[in-house]
């Protein structure tokens, strides 16, 4: 296997963040979503990696953040 060029790092880093992307919207809209609680408790325990969704808090309705209605 030949050794990957800065070219494929770059090019795979890119998916690779791409993927966490859609594996966090899933666990904030999918079937059964995180609450800003639990997504609090993550950014505050992995900042590094969490902090970037702190702008989801309080935005999804019914997980903690708007509400609709009476």
């Amino acid at each position: 296997m030949k050794k990957p060029t800065q070219k494929d790092m770059f090019y795979k880093a890119g998916r690779d963040l791409t993927g966490a992307h859609l594996t966090m919207l899933e666990l904030l809209y999918g079937a059964n979503p995180i609450n800003d609680l639990e997504l609090a408790k993550s950014i505050e325990r992995r900042p590094s990696l969490y902090s970037r969704y702190a702008s989801y808090l309080g935005q999804r309705v019914g997980a903690g953040g708007i509400y609709w209605g009476a």
